[in-house]
């Protein structure tokens, strides 16, 4: 589109002229920009595509600044005009592409970084572009487009509503483009008519007339582009202001006048910063570009104005003040806060979210690698909670929450933020403070938590909450390492702490947890909660007599997908928690409480049930087993517990004590996996036990291997002499079967024999000594 330069000559070549004047700053502030942004987006995503867009918006700007100058130096104006309007959408163009290179994929909130950059490129090109809209639609429509269709691509509701903002955004822009260049041809307009007015005779009133109207047509122009003027003498004293200010600030003009520009009304938070940056920057003549000034109105309502101005200077060049606009942006800064705390924070609980609690504590470990600071994570884990949810709905569980997270901020320091980690997990970071004090911190809180009572409908709630205290002193660590010492000190605090916390020993070099530990140990909480356990069980085969005398009892774990598969992988994760407990005592329930349908279809067979080498100390599984045996009716000579050679050899006093309290109470005890410790036949002394489990791995290269075979001889002596039956695992050839009959072993178990099959499965089976020739049917 080329301007109409023969209409109206002076004032067109004048608004050429001030959209020339500003090509070099603007181009200069894109570029500082582009930079800024280019190379915080190469450090996060570490490769160079932001940097071929950098070198893009270089070549635009260059090229543009050297055809605008081109054709004016021809005195081509209108082929001028054309080159701006060109460069200035390719320039929009560039910017506009930044989102689909930088920052893909990276966290929600550095796109808001980017469009917040975005805005602020599109808002300062007002200035630029102030004397034509078409000039600044040609830069900010590409600009706002090309984002707002990046955002829309995006699945999340929350960046489709911002695509739908920056359309509105756009039409604002372009609104006040319109009125600013209205602002922009009054003032040129007024200054043509003086510039008349000085050639012609004083006297003539029609002049006069002429100035009075352009003057109020200036006004006029300033009130529709809803923008302030301002101006300051040369001691900063301002000595100018237009109506638009009363407006915004609901002072009156006649209060402001003569005051000193650091004198004005601002908020006790930020204000008086910016009002000594301002003057700091005001006597230092310096320009002023969207500069923004928190102030409060007569009424005590906070806004946020944005001022740009220019220092003044008269034809000698002596200082003589600033002029300038501003505009009030306070519900653009509304904006941009909600859409930060709703990045930060929990929707819920209001709390702030995991990404911000990482963050800040990441920040904390730089700055105590750095300093030698320490400071304390606190992890709880709230207990209960699922009753609440399972008995009156979600709905309750969330107002629960609500509630105690209310409770729980109420009982801190009002500088310690707490968070909201998962669904029934909160943390925070107590610093400089003492370990004492750290601890009197979470022993209120446990006190809190548990006189905490919830009512819904009629119905009261308890909950109760398990703590994880991490100091970190002194050492550098990372952010997963410390929550995976929170987490790991919340399973300990569960199982082992009358106090309900527990304090975690962060003292060693290496952490004992992986972060595979962890998902295991979740994973394996996550099936026990929602009900994804299942028991099947291995048929075991008298070798002399034919018939099944046992079965053993195994763990699987039904998937989400819909798969079986084992717990022994997830297993010594759970163990290396601590956490085996859990897992033991549903194991033991269940076997218990259905051993009566299991009884009626095999009356003379016996049970081998699993107990964890890492509860052997745990006097109240004993009580668990003892009570649970009573309370089924079990006979508890049918019942065989089994632990592996490793852990009984690891925990000797524990495993004996076991073995004997069992044994004294009528229950059988088999040593599991034999063979795989060291000095095994050395140790076997030491147990007095029922049966001896040979490992797999000598049963299955039995008859290939001498050492296994001297090896199985040994164990059968002694099994002869201490009076133990040796029970052979993981025999998958029936072939091996009559070599282990000769060799003098009493038990066979493996798929040679069975699968291990659920309790319904194995009610399809005739029930006799003679169905053990179904289970060798692979």
């Amino acid at each position: 589109m080329a301007v109409d330069i023969h209409h109206s000559p002076d004032i067109s070549e004048e608004q050429l002229d001030l959209l020339c004047k500003s090509l070099v700053p603007s181009m200069i502030t894109s570029l500082v920009t582009g930079i800024i942004v280019s190379s915080f987006a190469f450090i996060q995503q570490s490769n160079l595509d932001s940097f071929i867009w950098l070198m893009t918006l270089f070549v635009v700007s260059i090229s543009r600044y050297y055809y605008v100058r081109k054709y004016m130096d021809s005195g081509d104006k209108a082929a001028a005009w054309r080159a701006i309007n060109i460069g200035a959408f390719a320039s929009g163009a560039t910017w506009g592409l930044a989102p689909f290179i930088m920052f893909v994929g990276d966290p929600f909130v550095y796109k808001m970084f980017l469009v917040y950059i975005l805005a602020g490129v599109s808002a300062g090109a007002l200035a630029g572009y102030s004397a034509s809209v078409v000039s600044y639609l040609c830069f900010v429509s590409p600009v706002v487009l090309l984002s707002s269709f990046n955002l829309a691509l995006s699945d999340d509701d929350l960046t489709g509503a911002m695509s739908l903002l920056s359309l509105i955004y756009l039409g604002l822009l372009a609104l006040t483009s319109i009125r600013m260049q209205q602002y922009i041809r009054g003032v040129l307009s007024l200054n043509q008519t003086r510039a008349g007015l000085e050639a012609a005779n004083s006297t003539q009133s029609g002049s006069i007339e002429q100035l009075n109207n352009s003057l109020e047509n200036a006004r006029t122009y300033i009130d529709m582009a809803k923008l302030l003027t301002w101006e300051t003498d040369a001691d900063l004293n301002i000595s100018s202001l237009s109506r638009r200010f009363q407006q915004i600030t609901g002072e009156h003009i006649d209060n402001v006048l003569g005051r000193n520009c650091g004198e004005l009304t601002t908020s006790t938070q930020n204000g008086p910063r910016q009002l000594r940056e301002l003057n700091e920057k005001l006597k230092n003549q310096s320009a002023l570009v969207d500069y923004e000034v928190d102030l409060v109105r007569q009424d005590g309502v906070e806004i946020t104005v944005a001022l740009n101005g220019e220092p003044q200077y008269d034809s000698s060049g002596v200082f003589t003040g600033y002029r300038g606009t501003g505009r009030d942006i306070t519900a653009h800064k509304k904006t941009i806060r909600k859409l930060e705390f709703h990045a930060t924070h929990d929707s819920l609980t209001g709390l702030v979210n995991r990404r911000d609690f990482y963050s800040r504590l990441d920040k904390l470990l730089d700055n105590a690698n750095a300093q030698e600071g320490h400071f304390y994570l606190v992890y709880m884990d709230l207990d209960r909670l699922k009753i609440v949810n399972d008995t009156v709905g979600h709905l309750a569980g969330d107002e629960l929450l609500k509630k105690l997270a209310g409770e729980l901020q109420g009982a801190v320091a009002e500088d310690v933020r707490l968070s909201r980690i998962g669904g029934d997990e909160f943390g925070f970071i107590l610093e400089n403070t003492s370990m004492e004090s750290a601890i009197d911190i979470v022993e209120c809180l446990i006190d809190k938590v548990r006189a905490f009572r919830f009512e819904w409908e009629g119905q009261k709630f308890s909950v109760g909450v398990f703590v994880g205290l991490v100091p970190v002193l002194d050492r550098a660590r990372t952010v997963t390492e410390l929550v995976r010492y929170a987490d790991h000190a919340c399973f300990v605090a569960r199982e082992k702490s009358d106090s309900g916390y527990y304090i975690a020993n962060v003292a060693s070099k290496k952490s004992d947890f992986s972060e595979k530990d962890t998902r295991s140990v979740q994973h394996m909480f996550d099936a026990l909660d929602n009900g994804r356990f299942t028991l099947n069980y291995q048929p075991i085969k008298s070798i002399p007599a034919g018939g099944i005398d046992y079965f053993e009892v195994l763990l699987n774990l039904q998937e989400s997908s819909g798969n079986t598969s084992s717990t022994g992988r997830h297993i010594s994760a759970v163990e290396k928690f601590g956490a085996m407990a859990h897992f033991d005592r549903w194991v033991i329930h269940d076997v218990l409480r259905d051993y009566e349908k299991f009884h009626r279809l095999f009356p003379d067979a016996g049970l081998f049930v699993n107990v964890s080498g890492s509860n052997l100390d745990d006097e109240a599984l004993y009580d668990f087993i003892r009570e649970q045996m009573a309370k089924y009716a079990v006979p508890r000579e049918k019942i065989c517990f089994e632990i592996t050679e490793t852990a009984a050899v690891r925990n000797l006093p524990d495993a004996v004590r076991l073995i004997h309290s069992l044994k004294s109470s009528g229950c059988r005890f088999a040593l599991d996996d034999f063979g795989t410790g060291l000095a095994s036949l050395n140790y076997l002394k030491e147990f007095p036990v029922d049966f001896v489990k040979m490992d797999g791995s000598f049963i299955r290269g039995l008859k290939d291997n001498p050492v296994d075979q001297a090896m199985l001889r040994a164990v059968v002596d002694l099994g002869k002499v201490m009076g133990f039956q040796i029970i052979a695992e993981s025999v998958e050839d029936p072939a091996l079967i009559s070599y282990l009959a000769k060799a003098g072993v009493d038990y066979a178990q493996g798929y040679a024999i069975g699968y291990p099959l659920p309790l319904a499965q194995l009610s399809e089976t005739p029930v006799s000594n003679e169905s053990a020739r179904i289970f060798s049917i692979k």
